[in-house]
C-alpha cells in the first residue's frame, strides 16, 4: 500500500510517453494515453499529499491515530472535485483553438489555492508534531527534514504555474508538465528510500513480525 502512489506515477509518466512519442510522428497522439495519464497522475498526487499530511501529524511514525480525519477527508475531496471538474472543462468545453493553460481555468485555480492550503496543512502539523514532549530526538529530527524536503514538492505547482504564466503559450503546458514529473520523481524516490525495508523501523513503529526474522527462525527449526 506504501507504493500504491509510487506505481500510479510512474505508470502514469510512461502513458505521457508514449502519447508524446507518438506525437512527435503523427501530430496527434494517443488521446487515451494521454487523459489515463492525467487520472493516473490525480491519484498518485493525492495519495502522496495525503501520506504526508498523515505523517506530518505523526501518524505511523508516534501514534496510529488520525486526527481532523474530516478535514483532511474534505480537502482531499474538494482537490479531486477540481481536478474532476478541470478535466471535464478541458474534454467538453474548452475551445481547441483557445491559448488558456489548464490551470487558467477557475477549477485550476481552485487546484492551485487547495494545493497552498495542504502544504499549510504539513507545515503546521510537522511544527506540532515536532514539539510534542518527550518525542525522540532521532524521529523529531526526521520529521524536520522531512518537512523542510516535502514542502517544497507540494508547493512546486502553484510556484510552476506562476512563473510558467510569463512564458509563452505554447510551451506553457510542456514546461509546466517536465518539470512537475521531475518534482514528483525525486518525491517518490524519496519516499521509496524512507520505507525501504533496511531503514524503515528506524522511523515508523511497523507492528508484526520482521518477515526476515521469520525466515531465518523458521530455517533454524527445521535444522533441529
Amino acid at each position: 500500500q506504501r507504493s500504491t502512489h509510487s506505481f500510479f506515477q510512474g505508470l502514469s509518466l510512461l502513458c505521457s510517453v508514449l502519447h508524446y512519442w507518438i506525437k512527435t510522428f503523427d501530430g496527434v497522439g494517443i488521446a487515451f494515453f494521454d487523459s489515463f495519464a492525467e487520472m493516473l497522475g490525480v491519484v498518485s498526487r493525492l495519495s502522496l499529499m495525503l501520506l504526508l499530511i498523515l505523517i506530518a501529524q505523526g501518524w505511523g511514525t508516534l501514534e496510529l491515530s488520525i486526527m481532523y480525519k474530516q478535514g483532511i477527508l474534505g480537502l482531499m475531496g474538494g482537490i479531486a472535485f477540481c481536478y474532476c471538474m478541470m478535466l471535464l472543462w478541458d474534454i467538453k468545453f474548452r475551445d481547441p483553438a483557445s491559448t488558456l493553460y489548464l490551470y487558467e481555468s477557475i477549477p485550476g485555480m481552485l487546484i492551485l489555492l487547495l494545493d497552498c492550503v495542504a502544504t499549510g496543512w504539513f507545515v503546521y502539523s510537522t511544527y506540532q508534531t515536532h514539539l510534542r514532549p518527550k518525542i525522540p530526538k532521532e524521529k523529531a529530527d526526521f520529521l524536520k527534514r522531512m518537512g523542510y524536503a516535502y514542502v517544497s514538492y507540494l508547493i512546486a505547482l502553484p510556484i510552476l504555474v506562476t512563473v510558467a504564466c510569463f512564458l509563452s503559450p505554447w510551451v506553457r503546458e510542456k514546461t509546466v508538465f517536465t518539470l512537475n514529473a521531475l518534482v514528483a520523481c525525486v518525491a517518490h524516490m524519496g519516499l521509496l528510500y524512507l520505507f525501504w525495508p533496511s531503514r524503515v523501523h528506524s522511523y515508523f513503529e511497523i507492528k508484526g513480525p520482521d518477515p526476515f526474522e521469520g525466515n531465518e527462525k523458521d530455517e533454524q527449526e527445521a535444522l533441529l
